[in-house]
């Protein structure tokens, strides 16, 4: 059975390859080890939420998309750029914001595998 898989979802896939192939070091080979991934998300913060009274710092986002959602968009995207497969994923830590006033949105990737160093972009 074919799976789907909807135009904004691979997009964000291909923004993610894109961005972790930058952030690589120029001879790195594609990781089979186990690994641990920290993801990050920080959204634009909604017009609603400026108001003065309204925290400056980021504040949770409890709204769709749904965070397994985008760990498995982001996680798909790192396959055979960072990781062989991301079945080699032992560990996720994942978070969701509304970005701080000043702040722009934003996902931030920490990847660990066994005994290469931490990448982060």
């Amino acid at each position: 059975m074919a799976t789907y898989t909807d135009a904004k979802t691979v997009a964000f896939e291909e923004l993610v390859a894109s961005y972790a192939q930058k952030a690589l070091p120029i001879r790195w080979e594609v990781i089979d080890d186990e690994c641990q991934v920290e993801l990050v998300f920080v959204f634009k913060r909604p017009q609603r939420l400026m108001r003065k009274k309204d925290a400056p710092g980021r504040i949770q986002h409890t709204k769709k998309p749904d965070i397994d959602n985008l760990c498995k968009s982001a996680c798909d995207g790192l396959n055979s750029v960072v990781y062989t497969d991301d079945a080699r994923i032992t560990k996720i830590q994942a978070a969701k914001f509304f970005a701080a006033k000043d702040e722009e949105p934003k996902t931030i990737i920490t990847v660990r595998c066994g005994e290469s160093p931490s990448l982060c972009w």
